[in-house]
C-alpha cells in the first residue's frame, strides 16, 4: 500500500513574514531623540542674538530663544526653557544642525589662522629670512609697511620696551592670512558654481 502522504506543516519563516511589521520608533529611539535636540537647544542658547539670526528656524523659536537672554529669575527661565523644549520637537533639527556644522568649521578655521599668524608673527621677529619666505608664500607686492614694522618690533624687543610694534605685526599678518583664505574660499565658490551650471551645456537641436 502507498504511503500515507504526511501533512505539510507552514514553514515559520512564511508565517512570520505574515505578521503585521512595527514601524513605529523604538522607545529607545525617541529617548535618544529628544536628547539630542535638547543638546541641539543648548546650542543655541549659546548663541549671541547677531549669531543666531544665520540660523535657519522658526521665527516663533528664534524669539523665544532670544527673550531667554533677558530672564535673570531661575523659575522664569526654567519655564522658558520648556517653552524652548516644546518649539524644538516641532522643529526640523537638519537645517539648523547644517548652520551650526557650517559654523563650527568656520570657528576651527578662524583659530587656525590665529596659530598661523601667531607662529608667522614669532618667525618674521626672530628670523632674517622669514620675511621673504612670507612675501612669496602669500605673494606680497608691497611688503615694505610690514617689514618696517618687524625691524621697529625687534629694536622694542632688543630695548625691552612695550611690545606696540610686535602686536601690529601680528594684526598685519592675521589681516593677509585672513585675505589669503577668503580668496580662497570665494575661489572655491566660483568653481563649484561653475560646476553646478557649466556654460557649455549642450542644447537640443530644434
Amino acid at each position: 500500500m502507498p504511503e500515507k502522504l504526511r501533512k505539510r506543516r507552514p514553514r515559520p519563516e512564511l508565517e512570520e513574514l505574515d505578521e503585521p511589521v512595527d514601524d513605529t520608533p523604538s522607545k529607545t529611539q525617541r529617548k535618544k531623540e529628544m536628547h539630542e535636540l535638547q543638546d541641539l537647544g543648548e546650542r543655541l542658547l549659546e548663541l549671541k542674538p547677531e549669531q543666531l539670526q544665520a540660523i535657519p528656524m522658526e521665527e516663533s523659536l528664534r524669539d523665544a530663544i532670544t527673550a531667554m537672554h533677558s530672564l535673570k529669575a531661575h523659575e522664569a527661565r526654567r519655564r522658558q526653557q520648556q517653552f524652548i523644549g516644546r518649539l524644538m520637537r516641532d522643529a526640523d533639527p537638519a537645517p539648523i544642525r547644517e548652520a551650526l556644522a557650517a559654523r563650527d568649521g568656520q570657528s576651527r578655521i578662524a583659530a587656525a589662522n590665529l596659530h598661523l599668524a601667531e607662529r608667522w608673527r614669532d618667525r618674521l621677529i626672530d628670523e632674517e629670512t622669514a620675511l621673504a619666505e612670507f612675501a612669496r608664500e602669500y605673494a606680497l607686492r608691497d611688503w615694505q609697511t610690514l617689514r618696517s614694522l618687524v625691524v621697529e618690533a625687534r629694536k622694542e624687543r632688543s630695548e625691552s620696551r612695550p611690545p606696540r610694534r610686535y602686536r601690529e605685526v601680528f594684526r598685519s599678518v592675521r589681516d593677509i592670512l585672513d585675505a589669503a583664505a577668503s580668496e580662497i574660499a570665494s575661489k572655491a565658490a566660483s568653481d563649484q558654481a561653475a560646476n553646478a551650471f557649466p556654460d557649455d551645456v549642450a542644447t537640443p537641436d530644434h
